[in-house]
């Protein structure tokens, strides 16, 4: 029987050092990824909520035209806005007086989902 605690034990641990190795690499593509998946993660969405937040100069996208809009800009608001938010938040808190730079305009959005997998992890782990 002491066998089969410590078979069980030695997968359990194989499993978890599997896991930690794949949550390194996850950290890992969200801070050094410098390629895209799709279109919309520059320049449909994030281009649109950084030029509001940041006063930053940007181009009108067509899907989200005043007038006759084909997207809602919630989505984008929310899974990115929020983290922008933050990020412009914690710049005003520390006072930092450099400019912002646009690759953690970028990362930081995906560090904070990164951040919220991470959670859903705990959650199905309990």
């Amino acid at each position: 029987m002491d066998n089969k605690k410590k078979s069980k034990r030695k997968i359990g641990s194989g499993i978890g050092f599997f896991y930690l190795g794949l949550a390194l690499l996850r950290i890992i593509l969200v801070i050094f990824q410098r390629g895209y998946i799709h279109p919309d993660e520059y320049f449909q969405s994030t281009e649109i909520i950084i030029g509001d937040l940041f006063q930053a100069e940007r181009s009108e996208i067509w899907e989200f035209d005043k007038n006759f809009p084909i997207r809602n800009i919630a989505i984008p608001y929310l899974f990115i806005g929020l983290p922008c938010v933050l990020y412009k938040w914690i710049i005003n808190l520390t006072n930092f007086q450099g400019t912002v730079s646009p690759y953690h305009l970028l990362i930081f959005p995906r560090l904070v989902m990164c951040l919220l997998s991470f959670v859903v992890d705990f959650s199905l782990i309990k």
